[in-house]
């Protein structure tokens, strides 16, 4: 069985990794901060913070994405799901830097999770 919607997700998600991976790295090495302590540049911390945000939420949610299409969940659901993915962990990106309040980082957030618990609710409903 090919899980073609997880796969196609997931390389996006990837690509966004490594985006989000360089930036952190370039910041490392802006000027004569090779090194540098994170905590002593703001927008390297930032960097980092949006980084490790990503990392700790999307592989959840690909990972389950993967069970329910295994399990036989709507492609097409699992592509909606996958772009709402997609568009929070952007719109966290994006929203991170700007000063609160901040609705970028508060939907960036909340879809995600919003992600998470749909994704649980549907593999329940796949249980039966």
């Amino acid at each position: 069985m090919k899980l073609h919607a997880t796969l196609l997700i997931g390389a996006i998600c990837a690509l966004l990794y490594v985006f989000l991976s360089l930036r952190v790295v370039l910041g490392r090495f802006r000027g004569d901060k090779l090194g540098v302590d994170a905590a002593a540049d703001r927008q390297l911390h930032i960097r980092i913070r949006i980084h490790g945000n990503f990392i700790e939420y999307v592989p959840f949610a690909l990972l389950m994405m993967g069970f329910l299409e295994i399990s036989g969940a709507n492609q097409e659901h699992l592509l909606w799901l996958g772009a709402v993915l997609i568009a929070a962990r952007l719109a966290h990106a994006a929203g991170l830097p700007l000063k609160a309040p901040n609705p970028l980082r508060a939907f960036g957030i909340t879809a995600t999770l919003a992600v998470l618990v749909a994704e649980s609710v549907y593999a329940f409903r796949l249980l039966d």
